[in-house]
């Protein structure tokens, strides 16, 4: 589909949002396309948007997940579409010793309701509306949604986030 794009995150928080329709077909193995040019970290997760199917994109969010326990939501449209490789984005503000987690394409719609969980590595969880991210710049950290704690004299950071139906 020509309206299909794909968002490249790497763990320093850079983003690349790249059109399916400029990704070459291979039809044998190969070294394959660059999509995120001098990256500063490994690219770590890609996302699939349709834009045909979201249609009126002022509703879709890239929401962002962070060890610290933070999570932000930033308009899809501060994303511009590069049709080369270039370095990214900065989709959230980390210092050094943080890294993105979690990121995904939300649409909001107030029909279908949202929540994130939110799993830590010493096994806290955390279920909270996606309601209660703020949708912010994309330059700045977010809220912070899970209190760290430091178990056996290590801290605990976040591992992992995804988002499911909210309860009723």
């Amino acid at each position: 589909n020509a309206d299909d794009g794909l968002i490249a995150t790497t763990r320093t928080g850079d983003l690349v949002f790249y059109p399916v329709s400029d990704w070459p077909q291979s039809k044998r193995p190969t070294f394959g396309t660059t999509i995120v040019k001098e990256a500063k970290s490994s690219v770590f997760t890609v996302s699939r948007f349709d834009m045909a199917k979201h249609g009126d994109v002022s509703q879709t969010y890239v929401m962002s997940v962070s060890t610290d326990g933070c999570a932000k939501l930033t308009s899809i449209q501060q994303y511009p579409i590069t049709k080369r490789p270039t370095k990214g984005i900065a989709c959230m503000l980390l210092n050094p010793r943080h890294q993105v987690v979690a990121c995904d394409i939300v649409h909001l719609d107030e029909s279908n309701p949202m929540d994130i969980i939110i799993v830590t590595k010493y096994g806290k969880s955390v279920r909270v509306p996606l309601s209660s991210v703020p949708v912010s710049e994309r330059r700045s950290k977010g809220n912070l949604l899970v209190k760290l704690t430091v178990v056996d004299g290590k801290p605990d950071y976040v591992i992992a986030a995804t988002l499911v139906p909210a309860e009723e």
